[in-house]
């Protein structure tokens, strides 16, 4: 993934925006257990891994509005945090959270949705 020019910004560090943004994983994370249609349960499965993904770049002081650009940051810096796998998963759940949100000829294959079913994951950061 390649982060567009203007992509990333440097802020001060926010522990209150990190600790907003966990919350918001959190919720998305319970909204995924409440939710009965696929393509809904592809998006809040995506946005519980991005928001808690987004407190740690909050609690650093890095802002992107851009979520493959938040992704590719996370991918080339932010290794020390996370497994190349969860990295590579993040990825593809952007990819089927597009497919699923704004196409009506594209389907997740089941494969990729029972992984994102069984890792709906939030990455816990100390805030």
């Amino acid at each position: 993934m390649v982060c567009q020019k203007e992509g990333l910004h440097l802020i001060e560090p926010n522990t209150n925006l990190a600790r907003a943004y966990l919350k918001k994983a959190e919720e998305a994370l319970e909204s995924i257990r409440v939710n009965v249609i696929k393509d809904w349960k592809i998006s809040t499965a995506y946005y519980t891994f991005y928001f808690s993904l987004y407190a740690l770049l909050m609690k650093i002081g890095i802002k992107c509005e851009i979520h493959s650009c938040t992704i590719a940051f996370a991918q080339s810096r932010l290794q020390a945090f996370f497994e190349e796998d969860e990295l590579h998963f993040l990825e593809d759940a952007l990819k089927a959270r597009i497919d699923a949100q704004y196409y009506t000829d594209r389907t997740i294959p089941d494969e990729r949705y029972n992984k994102m079913m069984q890792k709906p994951l939030v990455f816990f950061c100390e805030v």
